[in-house]
C-alpha cells in the first residue's frame, strides 16, 4: 500500500520537461523488474505509462509500478497453463503508449508491455512521441508501424533501438529475456558512469553534470538472446511458472 506521501512519476516529469538519460534508464531499469515480477505471477498490466509509475518521498530513487485497473490474468483460474489469445480485444489502452497489437486490437502478451516501456522511455527522454496529438488511434498506429526508429529517438541510447528490433521477434506465448534486457540497461548505465547512489533529476540535492550525455568507448554490450524462452529473474521467479 502507498502513503499520502506518494507521487505520480507523471507529476515530476511534467515539472522538468525532460529527464537526463541517466535518470531515464534507471527508471527504466526498476519498470523493467517491476513489470518482469508482474509477468512471474501471471499478469500483464497492459497499461505501461508515466502516470502509472510512482515514487515515494521516503525513497526518492525507488519507482514504483501501480495501478493495475486493466491487468489480465495470462492463465484459467486454477490452471497452471497459458491462457489462449482471445481473436478480438477490444482497445481500451492509452494510445500514445500502447504497442501495434493493441491498435490492431489483438490479445496482449508480456512483449506489449515492453513495448510500451520503450515508448515511454523514449518520451521521458526527449519529451515527447511523434504520433502524440494524432486525432485518431488509427494516425498514431500507423506512425507506430512505418516510422524509423532514428527519426523519433536521436537522442536516446542506440541500444533503445536494439531492444525494439528484439521485440519484434516476440509472440504472445513468447516469455522475453528479462534477463538480456536488465544487463543491456545496466550496460547503458555504466557506459555513462551512472551509479545507483547518484540522486535522480528530481531530488533536491540532484545538480546536472557536464559530462552526464557523455558515453564511454565499450569493446561490446550485452546480448539479447533471441531463442531464450526461459525467465532469468530467478530471485523474482515463481514456483509455479510454468510458461
Amino acid at each position: 500500500m502507498f502513503s499520502l506521501k506518494e507521487r505520480r512519476l507523471f507529476e515530476f516529469w511534467l515539472w522538468h520537461s525532460l529527464f537526463t538519460t541517466g535518470t531515464v534508464l534507471r527508471i527504466g531499469l526498476q519498470a523493467l523488474r517491476g513489470i518482469a515480477f508482474l509477468h512471474s505471477i501471471y499478469y500483464v498490466h497492459r497499461d505501461i505509462k508515466p502516470s502509472n509509475f510512482a515514487i515515494d518521498h521516503d525513497k526518492l530513487r525507488r519507482v514504483y509500478l501501480i495501478d493495475f485497473g486493466l491487468a489480465r490474468s495470462l492463465k484459467k483460474r486454477g490452471l497452471k497453463i497459458m491462457r489462449k489469445p482471445r481473436g478480438y480485444a477490444s482497445f481500451r489502452r492509452t494510445p500514445g503508449y500502447c504497442s501495434l497489437n493493441a491498435h490492431k486490437q489483438l490479445e496482449l502478451g508480456r512483449h506489449d508491455d515492453l513495448w510500451s516501456l520503450i515508448y515511454m522511455l523514449v518520451d521521458l527522454n526527449n519529451g515527447s512521441l511523434p504520433w502524440f496529438g494524432q486525432d485518431t488511434r488509427d494516425g498514431a498506429a500507423v506512425l507506430k508501424e512505418y516510422l524509423i526508429e532514428s527519426e523519433y529517438m536521436h537522442s536516446c541510447p542506440l541500444a533503445f533501438a536494439s531492444i525494439m528490433d528484439y521485440l519484434r521477434t516476440l509472440n504472445y506465448r513468447q516469455r522475453p529475456d528479462y534477463s538480456g534486457l536488465e544487463k543491456a540497461f545496466i550496460h547503458m548505465l555504466e557506459a555513462r558512469d551512472i551509479q545507483n547512489d547518484q540522486p535522480m533529476d528530481w531530488e533536491p540535492a540532484y545538480i546536472r553534470r557536464p559530462d552526464e550525455s557523455r558515453v564511454k568507448v565499450v569493446s561490446h554490450a550485452p546480448s539479447i538472446d533471441y531463442e531464450k524462452t526461459q525467465d532469468s529473474f530467478s530471485h523474482r521467479e515463481s514456483l509455479y511458472d510454468v510458461f
